[in-house]
This record gives C-alpha cells, sequence and structure tokens, in this order.
C-alpha cells in the first residue's frame, strides 16, 4: 500500500482563501446577516422535505399471523372495549354499535373484513375509532402492541402494495397489513 500524498501548496492556499473570507464577513456585518439568513432558510426547506420525505406514524396490532399497521393520523380515539348493542340482520362485518360522546358508533370486526374467522380470545381489549371528518367507524383489536414509523407512502408506492381487498394492502415480507384507513371510513361512514 503506498503513501497518501498531499497536494500541501492546495491546503495552504485553500486556508488563506479562508482566512480572507472570514475577515471580510467580520468586517461587513450586513453580509454576515445575509450568510445567516441564507443558511436559515436553506435548513428550514432542508428540514421541511426532509418532514415531508420521512415517516408517517402507525398503531401496530397483532392480527392474522403478523400485524396490522393502523395510520396514527386518522385514529381519533382508543378505547376499552365496551358493550356493543347489536343489531338483527346487520352484515357479518358488523359487531354492533357503541355510544360515545352523544354519537352513535358503529365497530367493524377486521377479521371478517378479510375474510376470516376470529380467534377466540378472552379480551377483545380496545376499540379503535377511525375518523373522516366528523364521523367515526371503530374497529375491535385485541391490543396495541407499538406505536412505530414506517417510511412515507406516496399514491405509487401505496398502489404497489398488493391488495388483500378493499381495505387492506399487504406491505414487506413480515406479514405486515396496512389498513386503508380512509377506504374503511368511506366504506362504512
Amino acid at each position: 500500500m503506498g503513501a497518501i500524498a498531499f497536494d500541501w501548496e492546495k491546503v495552504k492556499n485553500d486556508l488563506a482563501a479562508s482566512i480572507e473570507a472570514l475577515a471580510t464577513i467580520k468586517d461587513d456585518p450586513r453580509r454576515t446577516e445575509r450568510v445567516y439568513l441564507e443558511r436559515a432558510e436553506r435548513y428550514a426547506k432542508r428540514d421541511l422535505q426532509k418532514k415531508k420525505e420521512s415517516t408517517e406514524r402507525w398503531l401496530m396490532i397483532p392480527f392474522m399471523e403478523g400485524r396490522m399497521a393502523v395510520p396514527l393520523a386518522f385514529v381519533s380515539d382508543v378505547l376499552r372495549a365496551t358493550v356493543l348493542t347489536d343489531v338483527p340482520g346487520s352484515p357479518p362485518e358488523l359487531l354492533g354499535f357503541i355510544s360515545f360522546q352523544g354519537e352513535i358508533v358503529p365497530v367493524l370486526d377486521p377479521w371478517v373484513l378479510v375474510g376470516k374467522v376470529r380467534p377466540v380470545t378472552k379480551d377483545d381489549g380496545f376499540f379503535l375509532l377511525i375518523r373522516r371528518g366528523l364521523e367515526k367507524v371503530g374497529i375491535s383489536v385485541p391490543r396495541i402492541d407499538a406505536l412505530t414509523t414506517i417510511p412515507l407512502f406516496s399514491q405509487s408506492a401505496w398502489d404497489q402494495c398488493p391488495a388483500l381487498n378493499t381495505y387492506f394492502r399487504a406491505w414487506g415480507a413480515d406479514g405486515l397489513i396496512l389498513l386503508d384507513a380512509e377506504a374503511l371510513a368511506e366504506g362504512y361512514l
């Protein structure tokens, strides 16, 4: 392995140019202020872009052989499961209705929505209320395992996720299923 050669003359010239530029900035306070403002604007734009591209927050729920991710932006409330009012002749995915803050909210069974039978558990746990405008629809979940971030989905990325049905998409090889909360709300409200 050979020795690394430095162009010491270039380093010396670059250092001299930096010192000269620093002296110029020091002598002109208006230039210093302008440089600070330009940098602040550049950093602010970079941070906005990162926020726009970075992540969305999702609630992770055990579901089928993997997990179901529910976009936190659509969740209005998380309630302990309560007694449901059954409606005779209702579709199988409708578990019933609850009264929440003076509103009647339908609660759905996500297992039936994907064509599966809900496993018997000793505790059904929680109702996640998904909002669309002022209206809400609930889904029954056993528990919430985590609040996590997933890379932000553009429409093209969402379209590339295999559709399980109108309300769910598969994402990744780890059995993660994404709930399309907007489609769910649209379908039941």
